[in-house]
């Protein structure tokens, strides 16, 4: 739900009436199959949901059709794909669709579009503000892909909600305190004191002490770096090094099922995908922290444009991506990850 643009999507319904929108639950092999599964029935009660994760960054430039290890293939193009197409001809569109693809920093948009059209068309890195400006990508003769800059929020680009989404460069923080802060209030005690070889902790300030000794992030005089240990606590959050996930809210009984509405045709199949998901939330083996969703942050929408390049980003692959000169009249279809 975090990372959901609603109003985006509020916009996309309320003024392009002709627009359908699709989700888009990336990163599924992050998390345990079983909350995969519920999350794809929480949000398809709104809008048809698609599982996904993305071919690994470590690949080669061209990407191949079949992958002998699937955890590091993608899975999901096929389906999403075929939604697209099957959105083509049930709105017997005779021309191409073009697909927009919305989100945060560092959702994994440019990863979805280089999986799609396997091969490396788009910029991919780790850190928020890689992507800095709109392109368009030529997926098939029947589909356009646009890649866009990830969405921040006018008042709320710093907040601490918004830098757990890693939304925010950590680098450019003054204050990383405060987001630490609310992880101690999700996760239990006793993983972080293992994690990070500490004892038992009574505040953030006492917690990033005790993280700063371990890791040697000292000011003169000894003094404990607890900035420098806030900055480390939020790039193993940021990184999956500390693994956790949320389960979807409870759904009143009266919302209306839009998505069997208005697709019935269109039925997704995802057991294929499902059944290559090895990670269970039985498993004995698995650190994930169960916690509750957050909730969506509504507020007013930017496009962020960073032109600092991103040091090690590998360069812009030749051919089919080309820049947006003039001004689109908009996206048949709304790709909004979640």
């Amino acid at each position: 739900m975090g990372c959901r643009c609603l109003n985006i999507e509020k916009a996309i319904l309320s003024k392009h009436m002709n627009k359908k929108i699709i989700l888009l639950l990336n990163k599924i092999d992050l998390i345990p199959r079983e909350v995969v599964r519920q999350w794809l029935d929480y949000l398809r009660k709104e809008f048809p949901t698609v599982a996904f994760k993305s071919n690994t960054q470590k690949q080669s430039k061209n990407l191949s059709q079949g992958s002998t290890d699937d955890m590091k293939g993608c899975l999901g193009a096929d389906t999403l794909i075929q939604l697209l197409k099957n959105y083509a001809r049930s709105e017997d569109i005779k021309k191409t669709i073009t697909v927009g693809i919305i989100g945060y920093p560092n959702v994994g948009k440019s990863s979805v579009i280089n999986s799609l059209k396997r091969q490396k068309v788009a910029v991919v890195g780790s850190r928020p503000g890689v992507t800095t400006s709109a392109k368009e990508i030529q997926l098939d003769s029947n589909i356009k892909l646009i890649d866009s800059p990830g969405i921040i929020f006018s008042s709320a680009s710093l907040d601490s909600d918004v830098i757990l989404r890693n939304a925010v460069r950590i680098e450019q923080l003054e204050d990383t305190v405060e987001p630490v802060r609310i992880i101690l209030t999700r996760c239990k005690p006793e993983r972080l004191m293992a994690k990070y070889s500490i004892s038992t902790f009574t505040s953030a300030e006492d917690f990033l002490t005790q993280v700063a000794k371990q890791s040697g992030k000292l000011l003169k005089g000894g003094k404990p770096n607890i900035q420098e240990a806030g900055k480390i606590v939020l790039r193993d959050w940021n990184t999956g090094k500390i693994p956790f996930y949320t389960l979807p809210p409870k759904r009143a009984e009266n919302v209306v099922d839009q998505f069997n509405m208005d697709n019935a045709m269109m039925q997704i199949d995802d057991s294929n995908v499902l059944n290559k998901l090895t990670t269970s939330v039985n498993d004995p083996t698995n650190n994930f922290i169960p916690m509750v969703a957050s909730k969506p942050i509504e507020d007013d929408v930017l496009v962020t444009v960073d032109s600092d390049d991103e040091d090690g980003d590998e360069e812009m692959g030749e051919g089919d991506e080309q820049e947006l000169e003039d001004e689109e009249d908009g996206s048949d279809i709304e790709v909004d990850e979640d």
